[in-house]
């Protein structure tokens, strides 16, 4: 009866029941492509993995971003405002890594509401920039690797946004940029291994 009800859960909400692997496919970087539209995710670790079921990510799923040189300087561009079947422009998933290509550096875009991840951000060379009235939360039991080799790692807040980071951090070569206006929080980490 409880994986019934579970299901049922999901099918409203359109978010997955179980940990379930996602793969963005939007290649819309104009800051429209909605997190909440299933049309923008594969279920599993390619574009060609399809969604049959709808589904977005939830709090019991991981992003998968396995992406090499053909994806060089790609813009993730993740609008959270609500939708139909997420009333909420808050998100918060499991887990967020792949961008592991020593060569290749992407960027991500919080847009229009909060993003959150719970157990790992490990990502090898990212640019995160968080818009104006919003928020990128890595969680206090999160544990992440952020930057290797010589790769630089970014988080710029621009004026009106956060980010709080939390839970314990490997890092290497990170930069910072907290504009005026922007909220950055270092909360309490665990532990930083550098």
């Amino acid at each position: 009866m409880k994986k019934l009800v579970l299901c049922v859960v999901a099918a409203m909400f359109g978010a997955s029941a179980y940990a379930a692997e996602f793969y963005w496919v939007s290649t819309d970087d104009s800051g429209n492509a909605l997190f909440g539209d299933p049309d923008n995710w594969a279920v599993g670790r390619s574009a060609g993995a399809g969604n049959p079921g709808n589904l977005v990510p939830g709090v019991n799923d991981y992003i998968y971003q396995f992406q090499r040189s053909n994806a060089l300087d790609r813009a993730y561009a993740f609008n959270f405002a609500a939708t139909a079947s997420h009333p909420s422009n808050t998100w918060t998933i499991r887990g967020f890594s792949g961008f592991d290509d020593s060569y290749c550096r992407n960027k991500i875009f919080v847009i229009g509401g909060n993003f959150t991840v719970t157990e790992t951000f490990s990502n090898t060379w990212l640019r995160v920039e968080v818009r104006d009235g919003s928020k990128f939360t890595i969680g206090p039991d999160a544990h992440s690797r952020i930057g290797r080799g010589g790769c630089v790692s970014e988080y710029i807040v621009q004026s009106g946004g956060a980010a709080e980071l939390g839970g314990t951090y490997h890092l290497t070569n990170i930069r910072i940029e907290n504009q005026a206006g922007g909220t950055f929080t270092i909360a309490r980490p665990r532990r930083v291994l550098l």
